[in-house]
Parts: structure tokens; sequence; C-alpha cells
């Protein structure tokens, strides 16, 4: 099993889904930025994460700080007579981080410290 650790924001609202057999899961996507010092700019990595419905669903909502420990899965598929490989995280535990940014509000600021007596 590989395991992978990724700390990023999701993408869109989770998307609950029904598999096959029935079971209910829920898919999204975390953005995780990382800076190239070699370019001097960031890059941005997209992983498709699978999890099973659990009481935190509710939260995963577009712009959530998320922590997330899964398994690699790989799928092959065939598309226009070629093979690809993709890699989807299977969640096996989740952190949730900040709240969405709100592009609309201004920067709370600090709270200032206590002045000595």
């Amino acid at each position: 099993m590989q395991i992978i650790s990724i700390s990023g924001r999701l993408t869109a609202d989770c998307v609950k889904r029904l598999s096959a057999s029935g079971s209910e899961f829920v898919t999204f996507t975390v953005a995780v930025n990382d800076y190239r010092a070699s370019e001097k700019k960031d890059a941005t990595f997209y992983y498709d994460c699978i999890m099973d419905v659990r009481p935190v669903t509710e939260y995963l909502v577009r712009g959530k700080a998320v922590n997330v420990v899964g398994s690699l899965t790989p799928s092959i598929y065939e598309k226009d007579g070629k093979g690809y490989l993709h890699l989807d995280v299977k969640v096996l535990h989740i952190e949730l981080g900040a709240k969405p940014r709100d592009k609309g509000s201004e920067v709370e600021k600090a709270a200032p410290e206590d002045m000595p007596v």
C-alpha cells in the first residue's frame, strides 16, 4: 500500500455518489500549491479523492482547507485507443482546516496583546 499525505484546499463542494453495490461515497479534489524554487513560481497539483460518507462530509465545501492521508489507488482506462493511468487517493484520515476564503470581506485584524498594568 502506498500512503500519501496532502494539505490543500478543495476545488469544489464534495459530490455524493452511489457505487454499483449500493454504498454511498463522496468525491472531491484537493489543490496543493508547491513553490518551485528553481522556476521561481508556484505549481499547483490536483488530487482526486474518494471517501466513505462521514459526518464531516457536510463541511467539505469549495475553498475549505484540508489535510488528507490516504492510499493511492490506480485505475487504468482506455480512451481513443490509448491506455491511461489515473491515481485516486482513497481517504483514510481527513482533518479540516481553515474556513474558505471570502473574497468580499476584509482580513480580520489580530486582537491586540494585553497591556501590562
